[in-house]
């Protein structure tokens, strides 16, 4: 059987943006990233998959740069066993480049040099 596995939207639904007056730069600065991400089956067909992205700068301890963006993607699923899998990896894989673009765009509105998450391999993150 073959997978069909359609976007029926991408949704953002919480972008949060803080920073100092006097933001500092350079190689000192130490960049934070968490990702969490929350499946949901509402129906056979259906999955939900909620992932959130924090970002915190600091430079000597102090935090400069706050950033937390939560996005939704909807899914249309057929023939899928683990839609817990399919939202931890595909779905995940799928959303993140929203949020990396989106939090790039903050950055670079807010004044402070663009801030340009890497790729994530959520297959192997999942593994480990």
């Amino acid at each position: 059987m073959e997978n069909n596995i359609r976007v029926n939207s991408i949704l953002l639904l919480e972008s949060d943006f803080r920073r100092i007056s006097n933001v500092m730069f350079g190689e000192d600065v130490v960049t934070e990233v968490t990702i969490e991400t929350e499946i949901s089956n509402p129906n056979n067909n259906l999955i939900n998959v909620m992932e959130t992205v924090a970002v915190i700068q600091k430079y000597n301890e102090q935090e400069q740069v706050s950033i937390r963006v939560k996005m939704v993607g909807v899914f249309e699923c057929d023939n899928i066993k683990d839609y817990e899998e399919f939202g931890r990896i595909k779905g995940a894989s799928i959303i993140f480049p929203y949020i990396r673009e989106h939090i790039t765009n903050l950055s670079v509105k807010a004044g402070i040099p663009a801030i340009i998450l890497p790729p994530v391999d959520f297959e192997n993150s999942v593994k480990q």
